[in-house]
């Protein structure tokens, strides 16, 4: 049986770990083991998970790990532990997992070689909602080459047609990755600190040869009211829109949005970026008028 890493990176929150956690551990699927760095949490995270769950390994930082840092922290400790027949499987602690989750994970993997499987996020506060963590590349109109949501957040799980999609890049949140790719493509890029440096992976490994699908049978429930400022999981204060493209709390910071435009589009990364940036904008916009 495949044993499966379950990567989680925290800092404070222990409310969210602790739900997580529990979700996991009431899983159906029993071959798993649950790592976590805690980027120097100031809740007693570490001691509180320790005293209730103590199979659980918890690795720390200094407090300036950020996601990226923290996953790869986690994913490295899997990969001294694991073996090739293994997987990886990367949450975010304010998720939580409905029982036969990694139970259907691991059977459409059997099914499929190579294979990087992404489940559905659905919107903790209205279950029939979706958050968007599956995009495509666009083959062809003025901006080809970009990437786009599958499906947006809020979109109604109605609008889903298949059991599965092949995809072009996923986000990390609930994502079942062999060790293998590991080994062969390296870990998430540490210049890339929080935000986008999932996407960044994925597309990598597209391109790679390996296959993603975006699997809808399984599914996570996610609290996107804990989602990074400014975005639209938040509200529409310009304050606070402004603010999230200089802080590291938000996908619209922008040195992480000019990092990520370079490793995806070389040297035509300005055309892209520029249109990231008008089209969150244009988000923003959009849901001040509604």
């Amino acid at each position: 049986m495949h044993k499966i890493f379950i990567c989680i990176t925290i800092k404070d929150r222990i409310k969210f770990t602790l739900a997580c956690i529990k979700s996991i551990y009431a899983q159906n699927y029993k071959n798993i083991q649950i790592i976590i760095s805690d980027d120097a949490s100031i809740d007693n995270s570490a001691e509180i998970i320790k005293s209730n769950f103590s199979d659980v390994i918890i690795l720390k930082g200094d407090g300036n790990l950020w996601w990226t840092g923290g996953i790869n922290l986690c994913i490295k400790e899997a990969l001294k532990l694991g073996d090739e027949n293994d997987f990886i499987f990367t949450l975010n602690n304010d998720t939580i997992l409905p029982d036969k989750t990694f139970q259907i994970l691991i059977q459409h993997a059997h099914k499929y070689p190579k294979i990087i499987i992404g489940i559905l996020n659905r919107i903790i506060d209205d279950r029939n909602k979706i958050e968007c963590s599956a995009f495509l590349k666009r083959q062809k109109g003025i901006i080809k080459g970009s990437y786009y949501a599958i499906f947006n957040t809020f979109d109604s799980i109605n609008k889903i047609d298949k059991e599965y999609y092949e995809v072009d890049s996923l986000t990390g949140k609930g994502v079942l990755i062999p060790l293998v790719v590991f080994n062969e493509i390296g870990c998430f890029n540490d210049s890339i600190r929080h935000y986008h440096a999932d996407t960044e992976f994925f597309i990598r490994a597209k391109n790679n040869n390996f296959n993603l699908h975006y699997l809808t049978t399984s599914f996570l429930y996610s609290d996107t009211k804990e989602t990074g400022i400014g975005t639209k999981y938040t509200n529409k204060n310009f304050i606070q829109f402004i603010k999230s493209f200089f802080t590291l709390k938000s996908p619209h910071f922008l040195p992480a949005l000019v990092i990520r435009s370079k490793l995806i589009y070389n040297r035509f990364w300005p055309y892209y970026f520029l249109i990231s940036f008008l089209g969150i904008c244009g988000g923003y916009i959009k849901r001040v008028i509604k």
